[in-house]
Formats: structure tokens, sequence, C-alpha cells
């Protein structure tokens, strides 16, 4: 968002800011910390007065059934120190379709200084800003799900600095990029688990529940389940802080190392579940003559060669329904092609994953129905190019945090002849990325596609139809002579310079089939901006 004020801080700043705020060598066990924060913040955060974005968290967009993200300007009536909360009056919304009450309690870490404000009026807005900074890396990265329970005198020696060199040896590099994506799907995978576990908990109570008597009930079985993968989560982080057993960890190839190529070169891998002689025949019949001087090497799920995919492998998935368990796989030049009826379902580990995370220069995927509808977003292009043929792809519309397909900056997307339906939002295109799509079908999404300016967009020969709100949404803060208050038609989508627009048609877009908005801050849409840090993964779990 660059509208708000933003810090970049280096390993010692934050050590030296939070050293402050904990009064130097003073010991506080974990259920004090939030006092000294209260304290801080007294001294440092303007009490009322100034404007911020809101960056409404997906848990909460759910709950009032708003699209993800909804990015909102606020004015904060007052700020409620012991709580790390405030009480803010709503000034303006990114969409104007969408209703919200006037006034809300907001948590201090969801709230981002803008650089505009009231200039009659004299604020603290660096102070305020930067205070707010201090309190969102410190609860979004270096607090975990369990410091609550843990019997800790001193959560600061044992936790801060090995929390703050963890982080930042990921972000500078220092530990393999693929391990650092383990690290953060363990991350994020506690902050879900342990909502998960917090629901699981008041549910059985509430049906009073008593888990020796009942372990046969689904709900008991489930608490108990994430229960041990918690323990168990916690135990590996607990070992990757330490920055011994880290580098240990490391050098051993347990973490960021996989499977070598065979020979060196890519392979051809058709993963197929066990079946008759002539079943068998059959399938080789219908790919022998494109593989035919190929060597074919077999596989036993789609979701362990998902994880020992070598760069360049081409994965062809029998006529099945395919299952897998999403760990954030980098697919990093694949094709994926499914023979026939193929079908890959997303069967997430947590609430809020990836289907399809895609890193490298080219990808594809060919002939498969993507099945989307219990994961969070069926396919996430961080770098390359990543074609789509021939396939469905299906979520669920009465989600309001389901998107079909993100584009991140410097990412291209091409998108022939595929059916995509029922996501928030369709496909997402971010600054700077390409969006090529032609012969393909959106609907019953609630907004077709949502791009922002400097996407680059080539559309052709597409019925965009059904949506809930827009059938295409251009946030740009460009002034191209469109009316804000009126609806437009496909047709105009070429006076934009970005897009090239031939033969799109649609129907039945409730709001209009084209909205071409500004709005006083960018959003970053999808919330997945750094590819190389990510760090909004690890805020993932409905923090922020």
């Amino acid at each position: 968002m660059d509208q708000v004020i933003n810090f970049d801080k280096t390993f010692q700043i934050r050590l030296d800011e939070y050293e402050k705020v904990f009064f130097g060598g003073k010991r506080f066990p974990y259920a004090k910390l939030q006092g000294e924060w209260a304290f801080h913040l007294e001294l440092t955060v303007e009490p009322n007065g100034w404007r911020a974005i809101w960056d409404i968290p997906r848990s909460q967009c759910e709950e009032l059934k708003l699209p993800f993200p909804t990015i909102v300007l606020v004015y904060v009536i007052q700020v409620h120190h012991s709580d790390l909360s405030s009480l803010v009056r709503i000034l303006a919304v990114q969409d104007e379709n969408i209703d919200l009450p006037d006034k809300h309690i907001v948590p201090l870490i969801q709230l981002w200084v803008t650089k505009g404000q009231d200039e009659s009026i004299a604020l603290k807005l660096d102070s305020t800003a930067n205070a707010l900074d201090m309190l969102r890396f410190f609860y979004l990265n270096l607090v975990r799900p369990w410091d609550e329970d843990e019997d800790c005198a001193d959560w600061k020696g044992e936790h801060l600095i090995a929390r703050l060199k963890l982080f930042y040896d990921m972000r500078k590099g220092n530990i393999p990029k693929r391990a650092v994506e383990q690290i953060f799907t363990l991350i994020n995978e506690a902050k879900a688990l342990s909502c998960e576990k917090e629901h699981l908990v008041n549910l059985c109570a509430s049906l009073c529940l008593d888990y020796e008597d009942n372990v046969e009930h689904e709900n008991v079985q489930r608490l108990i389940a994430v229960t041990v993968r918690l323990a168990q989560n916690q135990h590996e982080l607990t070992l990757l802080e330490n920055e011994t057993f880290r580098s240990v960890m490391l050098k051993s190839g347990e973490y960021g190392n996989f499977p070598p190529m065979i020979e060196g070169k890519p392979l051809v891998w058709l993963v197929t579940e066990a079946s008759t002689a002539r079943n068998h025949i059959k399938l080789f019949e219908s790919i022998k003559e494109q593989y035919q001087n190929e060597q074919i090497a077999f596989a036993p799920s789609f979701t362990e060669k998902l994880l020992s995919a070598n760069s360049g492998d081409t994965i062809l998935l029998s006529p099945h329904q395919h299952k897998f368990n999403h760990k954030r796989y980098l697919l990093e030049n694949l094709t994926i092609k499914g023979i026939g009826t193929a079908q890959v379902v997303c069967v997430p580990l947590l609430a809020n994953t990836t289907s399809f995370d895609f890193h490298g220069k080219k990808s594809v995927i060919e002939n498969i129905t993507i099945d989307c509808r219990k994961g969070n977003c069926a396919v996430l292009i961080r770098t390359g190019h990543v074609s789509l043929k021939n396939c469905k792809i299906i979520g669920k519309n009465s989600s309001a945090k389901t998107q079909g397909i993100v584009v991140l900056n410097g990412a291209k997307l091409s998108l022939i002849a595929c059916d995509l339906s029922a996501f928030s939002t369709g496909i997402v295109g971010n600054s700077g990325s390409e969006l090529e799509i032609t012969d393909s079908l959106i609907s019953k999404c609630q907004s077709g596609i949502k791009a922002f300016e400097e996407c680059q967009i080539n559309i052709q020969n597409t019925i965009i139809k059904d949506c809930e709100e827009f059938g295409i949404i251009i946030q740009t803060d460009e002034d191209f002579g469109f009316d804000q208050n009126s609806e437009h038609s496909f047709e105009k989508l070429n006076a934009i310079p970005e897009i090239t627009a031939k033969l799109v048609s649609g129907s039945n877009n409730r709001s209009g089939d084209l909205s071409v908005k500004p709005f006083n801050s960018k959003a970053i849409e999808d919330l997945f901006e750094n590819p190389d840090l990510d760090p909004t993964i690890m805020e993932d779990a409905d923090e922020s």
C-alpha cells in the first residue's frame, strides 16, 4: 500500500526497539507483555484524530460477507491502549457496493497510518505509525500460539533474539528458499491449528463432550488430531528457532532439499491408481503417440509427486479423482496434464491454503478439473509464465475468501479455453502482471476479473457472466474519462492503454459489466506481494 507510512528496519533496529519496550534486561513472562505494550503505546500513539487504512482480515471478511480483501479508510476516534485496539469510524470503502456499520472496534495491528492527514491538526504521525509497525511485526512474526500456555518466566530472554534472527536469516537469503517455504508453512499452520483448536474446545464444551468418554465423536477426534499436530509443530519450530540446531538441520538436508532428477533429465510421471491390466493398457494407448520415445515412471499419488517433482518434469494424471493435501509446494517449470476426465481436488490441511503455487520460468496445466471448494486460492503465480489450457476451475461462491487465480507483479497467466466459476474474485492481476485470456468462460463469481493499474491484459473471445458484482473491475488512480457512477460495457476496455479486448461479452452481471474506479490507497489485492520473503503468509491465519 503505497499511500501509508511504511518502514524497512534492520535486525538491530528492531531488537533495540523491543529492548526499550521491555525495559532492557528486565524479565517478563508472556502474560505481562501486553501490559508493557499498552504502556508504550500510551507514550507513542496519538489517542485520536488520525486516519488509517483498515486491512480487514480474512476471517472478518467471511463474517461480514465481504469480498477478500476489503480495504477501508477509517478515522480513529479513540485508542484503547489496554487491549491494543481502537474505535474507528469508516470514511471510505474500496468498493461503493459494500455496506458496513459506521463504527468498529479494530485491533491496532490491522491499522496502517496514511500519509495524507488533516494538516490543521498537530499529529505525531511518524511516532504513531512506527509504534503500530513495531506492534504489528511483534505479534505477527515473533509470537507463537503456544506462548500463552508456556511456563516461561523470561519470554524475551528465551525467544526474542532467536525468533528475530530466524526471521532475518530467511529475509536475507541465509536459509535456502525451499527451506524458507517450509518454515513459513509451519508458522502459518501453527496459527491456523491454534484457531481451530480454540473453536473445537468451545464446541465440545457447548455440547458437553468429555474427551475421555466421547473419544469416538468426530469433534473430539478432530480436537485430538489438531492438538497432536500442534505439539509436533511446536517441537519442530522450537528446534528451528535455535540457530545451532537450525544449522545442523539445514546441513542434514531435512529442509530445502528434494530428490535429484534421475540422470539429470526431466521425467514424465504417470500418476494412476491400482487397476486391471486392461485398464492400464488402455491408459497407455491414450498417451503412446505423444510420449512414444519418452521414459515414463510411475508415481503412487499426486501429493507425493508434487513433493518430489523436479524442474522440467511432466506429470500425467489418469482419468480419476486425485486428492492432495496442500503443503505449499513450490512448483517450478512443471507440466501437469490430465488424461480424459482427470480431476484434482484440494483437501487442505488448513482453511487458508493455495492449491497450486507456481515459481519458475514456465509451467503448464492442461485438461484438468481443479476443485478448490475447500481451499482458499486455486492458482497463485508468483514468477514466470503459467498456462492453463482446457481446464475447469471450481470454487465456492458462498465464501468471501476464495480467489481463483492470483498473478503477482512480473508474472504472466495464459488462460486458454478454460471455465472458471464460483470464486470471490475469478482472476486477480496485480500491478506489473500480465493476463492473456482467450476462448474462456468466467461465471458465478462476485467479481470476474480484478486488475490494478499497469496490469497488461489481452482478452479475446471470452464470456464473463452471472457475477454478483461487476464482470471486470479495473482499480486505478489514473483518469481515463470514466464516470465512476455509471455502468460501462466491455467495449470500453480498449480505452485503457494497458488493455486489448476483442469479442468480450457477458450477461447478468448485477452491478454492470465494467467498473473503472480509483481509490485513495492502492490495495495489495492478493496479500502475496513479496514472493521472496512472503511475510503475509506468516500473517495469514486471520491475524491480518
